[in-house]
C-alpha cells in the first residue's frame, strides 16, 4: 500500500478517495469509496457488504464509519488512496 508508485497514498480523507482498511496484520482487506467527509465520520460506498453493518456480501451499500486509526483483531484503517 504504502510503497505504491502509481497512485498518490496518504491519512487524509478526501470524496472520491479509496478508503483501505486491513483485517489484523494480514494480507486481506476491503475497501470503500469516499463520497462524504464529516468531523469524525466519513461515509462510503461499499461492495460485499449489507446496510446493516454485517459482513455477509450481499449488495453495495453506502456506510457511514466512525474515521479512527486502529490496530486490533478487526478491519484496521491503512489510508487513503487518492485517484484524482
Amino acid at each position: 500500500f504504502s510503497g505504491s508508485s502509481k497512485f498518490k497514498v496518504g491519512k487524509v480523507p478526501k470524496v472520491g478517495a479509496l478508503m483501505v482498511w486491513r483485517l489484523g496484520q494480514g494480507w486481506k482487506g476491503h475497501i470503500g469509496i469516499v463520497e462524504e467527509v464529516g468531523d469524525g465520520w466519513i461515509k462510503t460506498i461499499e461492495g460485499n457488504t449489507n446496510d446493516q453493518g454485517g459482513r455477509e456480501g450481499i449488495e453495495v451499500a453506502r456506510k457511514r464509519r466512525r474515521y479512527a486509526w486502529t490496530n486490533g483483531p478487526g478491519l484496521n484503517l491503512i489510508g487513503f488512496i487518492y485517484l484524482c
